[in-house]
């Protein structure tokens, strides 16, 4: 899949910049008076659709970013009513089916065996890692690694122990 927008992520869960998705968009008004209008006219919640923080521009004066939830930004390519918006809107669709699929798939790989082996923190860091890291070889190896585990447990061996 092509990336339109980088998603990223936050504390939210996954997030756009929403002053790339104002570009991306063509919208014709300011930046900064076009998100203050969606998110009063939309009821957006910050903290929950959407945190802020503050960014140095090129002339040294800070400027206030948005990192949006796919949610909202879904919401905000939607009601721009043209091609734009419907692009992103199927984008960020795209990119939460990836995700699901992404987890679904993980989760499918944790054996009760490996659950009882590992600690709960340990599995919680290595699905995180495995779902949300943006190295490819990372995510590889923690999937490859996961995978060693699995065949291990079932096989009867231990942790150290050669499968």
């Amino acid at each position: 899949m092509k990336e339109l927008i980088k998603v990223s992520q936050h504390d939210l869960g996954k997030v756009v910049s929403a002053k790339e998705l104002h570009e991306f968009l063509e919208v014709k008004s300011k930046f900064a008076e076009w998100i203050q209008r969606r998110i009063s006219e939309y009821g957006f919640v910050e903290n929950q659709d959407f945190t802020t923080f503050s960014e140095n521009s090129e002339k040294g004066r800070p400027n206030i970013q948005y990192a949006i939830t796919l949610d909202m930004a879904k919401e905000l390519a939607m009601v721009e009513r043209n091609e734009k918006g419907r692009e992103a809107r199927q984008y960020f669709i795209a990119c939460e089916k990836e995700l699901r699929e992404v987890k679904k798939e993980k989760s499918s790989a944790v054996t009760p065996r490996l659950m009882r082996r590992i600690s709960p923190v340990q599995l919680a860091d290595m699905l995180y890692k495995l779902c949300f890291v943006d190295s490819k070889e990372v995510r590889e190896s923690l999937a490859t690694q996961l995978h060693q585990d699995t065949l291990c447990t079932t096989a009867g061996k231990k942790g150290g122990e050669v499968c």
